[in-house]
């Protein structure tokens, strides 16, 4: 992430409005921006320090220093730099430091034996003593690597990074986009931040509460605003508008208004080569739960990150979907927060009942002094709890399951051949399997009886029943192996259905016998 130092900042500020200076892609820029990456990757192998004041220098042939400075701070952040040193430098301080303390004044010449009996302690040469002394400062660490950019996506990068930078200190930030929606959407809920957001013709509106809007973590969240601008930028067209408090002179915040679009600012901000949307979960928190909830084995089908979801114009951002015979309930893992946010999406959740949304809430993430938030919300702290979250579909099952049974009861599908799955069944009819269950125990299709997981007409029980009577011996073996020769997969409810009971000898199917309930009477 590319925000600046907040004094290498370059803007207008004019009738209470705020604009970063944009650089140019002209071709006193583009050399300005290739002479520096050349000193960079010439510098390879030298001193930070050196390499700095090489920078330096073109602070004085007619650029604003802030810009030298900003270029050079991205161009830096593509370096790799590592001590080089004979002997731990921390080791020669504390021993030079030891040596100095014995001695009343340490002139030059004093200097020199302080170095020349700690070079002997450590059996090297005054020399190496003395490039170790301060190695690990950061002006002497030593240039090993650098990431090349070319010119223009230098400078469009600086741009970028000016309204980064302005964004990292927002109270509120609004933008529109007109495409990219997946991408910006996946974006926020991977930052965990605080939005409410609109479908409108030809794109999507959405505001940002900003970091200067929150009591506590101020700094983490601002990061996490302005990492969401070149999701932004990738949408194609886009506007953003947001409010920006910088410090003034005596220490107080002034309050100017940033707004910018792609019309404005075309191919002067540009996204490319920058870090893609993370395709993985939010956190381990998210993953833990979808491996937690899928072994549990519940019957309803998980699926994670199911894109945005639309109610009327308002867009809503599950982190999982749960499935269950047509029936689909929402989880949002809610990332930072504030309680006026909580009230706010639970006031507006309950206005929209065509989604029905599970919200859990990480206590640790909160925002704001007020803790307290009233609503129907799983409040966690290391691990989002499983019971709550299949209670509540249970709930919703249930609810679902009471109304479809009201709706198929007195209902007579006409079903075609001697077994009928229950669960092929409730596909079709477009109702949960227990609602049919239950709907059937009531009385089921004239012809049919249920059996297990089946309906099997009277017919095939009859004609089971007559060739188990045939049957040279009672054994269950026997009775289990004609059931299932007959294409049914739950024997034991087909001999409970026609009327016998097991008289078990231990587990041996070939030793147990079956025999008529009302015969042992």
């Amino acid at each position: 992430m590319d925000v600046l130092p907040i004094d290498l900042l370059v803007t207008r500020v004019r009738r209470g409005g705020i604009r970063p200076v944009l650089v140019p892609m002209d071709f006193v820029h583009l050399e300005l921006a290739s002479t520096l990456i050349d000193v960079f990757r010439k510098g390879v192998g030298r001193a930070k320090g050196e390499l700095m004041a090489d920078v330096k220098r073109y602070e004085r042939v007619g650029f604003d220093y802030r810009l030298i400075r900003g270029l050079a701070t991205l161009l830096e952040r593509r370096c790799s730099f590592e001590v080089r040193s004979p002997v731990d430098p921390r080791l020669v301080r504390r021993l030079v430091f030891e040596e100095a303390a014995r001695l009343p004044v340490v002139a030059a010449e004093e200097r020199a034996r302080v170095l020349e009996r700690v070079a002997g302690m450590l059996g090297v040469g005054v020399d190496d003593v003395e490039r170790s002394l301060w190695s690990d400062f950061d002006e002497e660490l030593i240039l090993t690597g650098f990431d090349p950019i070319d010119p223009e996506a230098l400078l469009k990068l600086y741009n970028l990074s000016l309204v980064q930078t302005l964004l990292f200190r927002s109270a509120v930030l609004e933008f529109t986009a007109e495409g990219n929606w997946g991408g910006i959407f996946r974006k926020i809920k991977w930052l965990g931040l605080m939005y409410s957001a609109e479908a409108r013709p030809g794109g999507v509106y959405a505001v940002i509460d900003g970091p200067l809007s929150l009591f506590r973590m101020t700094d983490r969240y601002g990061t996490a605003v302005a990492r969401l601008f070149p999701e932004i930028v990738r949408a194609g067209r886009w506007s953003i508008r947001a409010d920006i408090a910088l410090p003034t002179p005596d220490g107080r915040r002034r309050v100017l208004r940033l707004s910018l679009d792609s019309g404005s600012t075309q191919r002067l901000i540009a996204a490319e080569g920058l870090e893609p949307v993370r395709e993985a979960f939010d956190s381990s928190v998210e993953e833990s739960f979808y491996r937690r909830f899928k072994a549990l084995g519940t019957g309803w089908r998980i699926t994670r990150e199911p894109g945005p979801l639309i109610a009327g114009n308002h867009v809503m951002i599950p982190d999982f979907k749960f499935e269950k015979g047509g029936v689909e309930v929402y989880m949002e893992i809610v990332g930072f927060w504030t309680a006026e946010y909580l009230r706010r999406k639970l006031e507006k959740l309950s206005r929209l009942a065509e989604i029905d949304m599970i919200v859990a809430v990480n206590k640790r993430h909160a925002c704001s002094r007020d803790m307290e938030v009233a609503g129907d919300l799983i409040l966690y702290d290391r691990k989002v709890p499983l019971k709550p979250v299949v209670d509540r579909l249970r709930a919703r099952e249930e609810e679902v399951i009471a109304k479809q049974v009201e709706a198929l009861r007195g209902m007579r599908p006409a079903l075609r051949g001697a077994i009928v799955s229950l669960r092929g069944l409730a596909e079709k009819l477009g109702v949960l399997e227990e609602a049919l269950r239950r709907a059937l125990t009531e009385g089921g299709p004239r012809g049919y009886r249920l059996v297990g997981d089946e309906l099997v007409s009277e017919a095939m029980l009859g004609d089971i029943a007559r060739k188990i009577e045939a049957l040279a011996s009672s054994r269950l073996s026997d009775a289990i192996r004609l059931i299932e020769r007959e294409g049914l997969k739950s024997p034991f409810h087909v001999l409970e259905a026609l009327g016998y009971d097991v008289r078990w000898e231990g587990l041996d199917l070939d030793k147990s016998v079956i025999y008529k309930r009302d015969a042992a009477r």
